[in-house]
């Protein structure tokens, strides 16, 4: 599922693109459009979340050193091929002189990343753009391939998480948010915290490091990506936590990639903004849909036993 591209020469001027490669060009998409309709032009820090960075830069970087025998390497290359690129050209894009960050820690790549955002509005940092962002390469695709990790025949996205097989679907994506010391016109959600934690102390942390109890949101937003070998620790978290509570699926929209929490926070802030919860992302008992949603916990699992969850609230409430 490869994401779907805006006209960059809206965006970014064709001189400065011809230099970029997909996944700079995505990130400063993103995160242009994201100052724009906060109406705030220059944030105060800049942190980007990926698991692997510039992946296909990072092959082709590779595979020039194997032809040249390491001998004779263009630079460019290189620069273009680390995990920090897409936050640098950003910071140069807006010319921010400012904190700038890059986390790199595989599926929790992205709610790292929102926790040091949240620890720099505690500092005293007014605006934060804070972004997830990885790209599918076509060498990591058939290297995951053979490990099994896509789904092995052709699934209907709408029918992933009834499909009872091993693999998921790729995917890739650019998702950015400002995060503002308080609240604006254009505010949506509020970010209560986020949280890593096993099955069983996610109610005690829940109540004493933010005063919320289980049965305080209206919906869980999960990060299954219909591989059945996880499933179980999926389930698990549900029927210890939320027996009682709806709950909701993401990955079929966007597909699976490290940073892909970015995009369950963006549709949890159109959930919460619309108060409408399409059908295909309930695939539940459509009667027990939520009439109203104005708190939602994200849900991301990440191997061998961390569950990381994002806390997302009404603006307001």
């Amino acid at each position: 599922m490869p994401a779907v591209e805006p006209d960059y020469k809206e965006i970014i001027p064709p001189i400065k693109m011809r230099r970029m490669n997909k996944i700079v060009r995505m990130g400063i998409a993103a995160s242009a459009s994201c100052l724009n309709s906060s109406a705030i032009l220059m944030p105060d820090a800049i942190i980007t979340a990926t698991g692997w960075g510039c992946l296909s830069d990072t092959y082709k970087f590779l595979d020039e050193m194997a032809v040249k025998k390491e001998e004779t390497l263009s630079p460019a290359t290189f620069i273009q091929s680390t995990h920090n690129t897409v936050g640098g050209q950003i910071a140069l894009f807006f010319e921010c002189q400012e904190y700038n960050n890059v986390f790199v820690n595989h599926t929790l790549s992205f709610e790292y990343g929102l926790m040091d955002s949240l620890m720099l509005i505690a500092e005293g940092k007014k605006n934060i753009l804070i972004g997830g962002i990885d790209e599918i390469a076509e060498a990591d695709f058939e290297l995951k391939r053979k490990s099994d990790y896509w789904k092995n025949i052709p699934v209907e996205n709408t029918a992933l998480f009834k499909n009872d097989s091993t693999g998921t679907i790729a995917g890739e994506g650019a998702t950015f948010f400002l995060l503002t010391e308080e609240p604006t016109p254009q505010c949506i959600t509020y970010i209560n915290g986020v949280i890593f934690t096993s099955i069983m102390k996610l109610s005690d942390i829940l109540k004493s490091n933010h005063g919320l109890n289980l049965s305080d949101f209206d919906l869980v937003l999960s990060g299954f990506n219909g591989d059945i070998r996880i499933r179980k620790h999926y389930d698990n978290f549900m029927d210890f936590n939320f027996q009682n509570t709806p709950h909701c699926y993401y990955k079929h929209l966007c597909g699976e990639y490290d940073t892909a929490s970015a995009f369950g926070l963006w549709i949890a802030n159109e959930i919460i903004k619309t108060q409408k919860l399409p059908d295909y992302m309930f695939i539940d008992d459509i009667e027990k849909k939520p009439k109203k949603i104005d708190r939602i916990l994200i849900h991301n699992y990440s191997e061998p036993d961390t569950h990381a969850c994002i806390l997302v609230s009404k603006a307001g409430i």
